[in-house]
């Protein structure tokens, strides 16, 4: 019980981890034009941005609706 959940919770923080490190990376070669730009970029799957959109991180770039407003990710 308790210790799937530590498991689960433990590998979602590394992929937050992971998926920042590819953000951090991909903007210093170059500013993102927009979210897509961004996930493209990053090599983020779908999901992690949807995360992100959820948590309100991409509300500073270009492209960005919240789902409310439909966002769409490709």
């Amino acid at each position: 019980g308790a210790l799937i959940v530590i498991d689960w919770f433990s590998d979602q923080l590394r992929r937050c981890a992971h998926d920042a490190r590819r953000i951090e990376q991909a903007r210093a070669a170059k500013a993102f034009v927009d979210v897509d730009d961004m996930c493209e970029r990053a090599m983020l799957d779908p999901r992690a941005c949807e995360r992100l959109a959820d948590a309100g991180t991409l509300r500073g770039l270009a492209g960005y609706l919240p789902r409310s407003q439909g966002l769409a990710l490709s």
